[in-house]
């Protein structure tokens, strides 16, 4: 008979870790996510750099842009909670095409929090903030199922 695995605490701990980042950063992505597709604040933002770059899927036609969010108030980049600035904003390819020549991007923002923000023509998508929440549910759930079986094998 071979003896049964157990995970260590250590395993758990680290899988408990992950389900913690994981929930995090879906709770944040979704929370800017719907911020900003309820928005109602619209601007036109200056493109100042574009790049076209190969993907898996095939290119991908990314802009940098700044907006000002108010008269006096400096001009900002889209950002995200991590606090990573001046992030690329994908876009289909004519609308890449057209702001890359009039160098002019209609962008909707968080009038509270302006470099919560994203381009009118490609915003976020909810899925994209869903999945991080699915697996660190996953992660929890193997957490709970690791700790039931480390119970479970010292009472027996």
């Amino acid at each position: 008979m071979t003896p049964k695995k157990i995970p260590s605490t250590t395993h758990i701990a680290i899988i408990g870790l992950l389900a913690a980042g994981s929930i995090y950063m879906g709770a944040f992505d979704l929370r800017d996510t719907l911020t900003i597709l309820a928005s109602k604040s619209v601007t036109t933002a200056r493109v100042v750099d574009s790049q076209v770059v190969p993907t898996r899927f095939g290119m991908s036609y990314d802009v940098h842009y700044l907006l000002s969010p108010g008269p006096g108030l400096p001009e900002v980049g889209r950002c995200d909670f991590l606090g990573r600035t001046n992030l690329w904003s994908s876009l289909p390819e004519q609308e890449w095409r057209a702001a890359v020549e009039t160098k002019i991007l209609q962008v909707r923002y968080d009038p509270n929090r302006p470099t919560i923000n994203a381009p009118v023509i490609s915003p976020p998508k909810v899925a994209d903030s869903i999945t991080p929440l699915a697996m660190g549910a996953l992660f929890l759930f193997l957490v709970v199922g690791g700790l039931y079986v480390r119970l479970k094998n010292k009472t027996s």
